[in-house]
């Protein structure tokens, strides 16, 4: 993902709900100034570590919701996905606690001092 789609993304979710950082990966767009100057702590996550990444877990739960289906064509199967994230996106609960790891927690609260307005 390009650097402004990223930066577009975050500034989305900041208008529907809190956002405390972004963790983020060793992805060539998340080292852009665009990125860095999003107001909020950048966490970054070792090389190899998709287990670390929240989102990561999102993806498990989809993959979860799909295996294992025959799908008639690609479009159903794609309808499949979205009706998982639309009834995922419904219960705010169950992706926080899906997706809050305590080691980002402590990261959140140790890098609050690097917020970049």
């Amino acid at each position: 993902m390009k650097a402004e789609m990223v930066r577009a993304a975050v500034n989305g979710l900041k208008q529907q709900t809190e956002v405390g950082a972004v963790v983020w990966d060793g992805a060539p767009s998340h080292s852009d100034q665009r990125v860095h100057g999003l107001g909020l702590p950048l966490i970054g996550l070792p090389s190899y570590s998709p287990e670390l990444n929240p989102a990561e877990r999102v993806f498990e739960e989809v993959r979860r919701w799909t295996e294992g289906r025959v799908y008639t064509s690609i479009k159903d199967k794609v309808n499949a996905v979205e009706e998982f994230l639309t009834a995922f996106e419904s219960d705010p609960d169950q992706v926080k606690t899906l997706c809050r790891l305590d080691w980002n927690d402590a990261a959140i609260h140790d890098q609050q001092s690097l917020i970049v307005a």
